[in-house]
């Protein structure tokens, strides 16, 4: 396993890394969505997010956004994704074991993760445009 990665005030894990580097030897667009909540010298809280885009090809190709929601997050039972043209779900562990792979036909699923031991997963949602790797938080 490689080093985790953080400049910016943003942090990578190298689970995200290694996803990430899958994907991309895979010949895939893979963007990671890093949110995290900041606290301004005022006191005011900010959500800031990044988006990673990471892909093989052209790069005078603007960056595709995909729309993947993911809710409840954190959860303590079942999650719920939602993205157009939705193809395929993976669900990892925090040191990059599969735990479930799902084909998917519409723009909607549902996975329970009430079995599961608290902790962070990571979700591979691969959509005909690309991949989005989205952090999970069990509780």
């Amino acid at each position: 396993m490689g080093e985790d990665y953080e400049a910016h005030g943003f942090h990578l894990s190298a689970t995200e890394i290694a996803l990430l580097r899958e994907a991309a030897q895979e010949g895939e667009v893979v963007t990671v969505v890093v949110s995290d909540t900041l606290q301004s010298l005022h006191s005011c809280d900010s959500i800031v997010t990044l988006y990673l885009t990471v892909g093989k090809g052209s790069t005078d190709q603007p960056p595709v956004v995909l729309d993947v929601k993911v809710y409840p997050n954190p959860t303590v039972g079942q999650i719920t994704v939602e993205a157009d043209e939705m193809q395929l779900i993976e669900l990892y562990d925090g040191v990059s074991r599969r735990i479930d792979r799902r084909t998917v036909e519409s723009g909607s699923s549902t996975l329970d993760l009430s079995n599961l031991p608290t902790g962070i997963y990571y979700l591979r949602v691969k959509t005909a445009n690309g991949t989005v790797i989205k952090k999970i938080i069990k509780q």
